[in-house]
């Protein structure tokens, strides 16, 4: 009887505990589908773009200006919180957000593909500025829904997957394909970066919303917050401060691979490096996440 007891005991905690590791488990491959849905267009757009457009001879001043593209991701808190309180209860609550703003982009990509820089940069360019706006608002419902259904000690973990799909963006969408530009061309790469997106939507497209592990819907107090946030004294200043560095940097940071090829490489060497640089951090990414706290015991502690 004694034995008997002891291996039901066991049994239900071997059970709960691989339960438990089963869902986070789906939690961080959900997590990733979302995150490199946006991050490997976007490192096309800012990794490879710039070295597209130098070899095409377009103006360093053209490139510059790219970092307008960035701006839907430095304003979205404007209207994060309207996200946040507008969905279709048959959806879900980012469902809504989510899936059909990946389909979007997906539409927009292969709207892309027929603009080339060289001979269509206008039309090219208000396309990737819809774009990000686009991924800017994904970016909102996904964060949002990252933030309910993760328990505490999942954050660092979720953060892990949101840092490392920017990182594996970078490379597939900023070297890979930087690579095999001059190989296929810019309207099979935009077609390639189109099929991607729609086959990362396929997970949260087929998943059901899972219910958020925290009290509290979403109220009307996120509209009198950005109102009033906005209200306070020298705040709009305050905001030009924070904002203008990083339109400084960020067109600076754009110039850096269109320097390579003023010095003589081409778009598959820089595409290659570009595929290289990057992997040690996404090794390193699981490890910062596993130091950042202590005492962490995992699922069923």
């Amino acid at each position: 009887m004694y034995q008997s007891t002891n291996k039901e005991s066991f049994m239900s905690i071997f059970s709960t505990r691989t339960g438990a590791e089963s869902a986070f488990s789906k939690k961080m491959l959900l997590l990733a589908s979302m995150y490199l849905c946006q991050a490997i267009p976007l490192g096309y757009v800012f990794g490879s773009l710039p070295v597209i457009m130098r070899e095409g001879r377009m103006s360093l001043a053209g490139i510059g200006g790219l970092f307008v593209l960035h701006l839907p991701w430095a304003f979205k808190f404007l209207y994060a919180s309207w996200v946040d309180r507008t969905y279709l209860p048959r959806l879900g609550r980012r469902r809504t957000w989510i899936f059909p703003l990946q389909w979007l982009g997906a539409c927009l990509l292969l709207a892309v593909s027929q603009f080339p820089p060289q001979s269509h940069f206008s039309a090219m360019y208000v396309l990737l500025l819809l774009l990000n706006i686009v991924m800017a608002t994904n970016d909102i419902a996904v964060d949002g829904y990252a933030t309910d259904i993760l328990e505490p000690w999942e954050r660092r973990w979720g953060n892990t997957i949101q840092a490392g799909a920017r990182y594996v963006g970078m490379i597939l969408g900023g070297g890979l394909m930087l690579f095999m530009h001059k190989s296929l061309g810019w309207q099979f790469l935009c077609l390639a970066l189109a099929a991607s997106v729609f086959l990362l939507s396929v997970p949260v497209f087929l998943h059901r919303e899972m219910s958020s592990l925290y009290a509290g819907e979403p109220g009307s107090t996120g509209r009198k917050g950005v109102v009033a946030f906005l209200r306070q004294r020298n705040i709009l200043v305050l905001l030009m401060l924070l904002i203008a560095p990083t339109v400084f940097i960020f067109s600076g940071f754009q110039l850096r691979t269109p320097m390579l090829v003023d010095l003589g490489l081409d778009s598959k060497t820089i595409g290659g490096c570009s595929c290289i640089t990057p992997i040690p951090l996404v090794w390193l990414e699981p490890l910062r996440a596993d130091g950042c706290c202590t005492g962490w015991a995992g699922p069923c502690s």
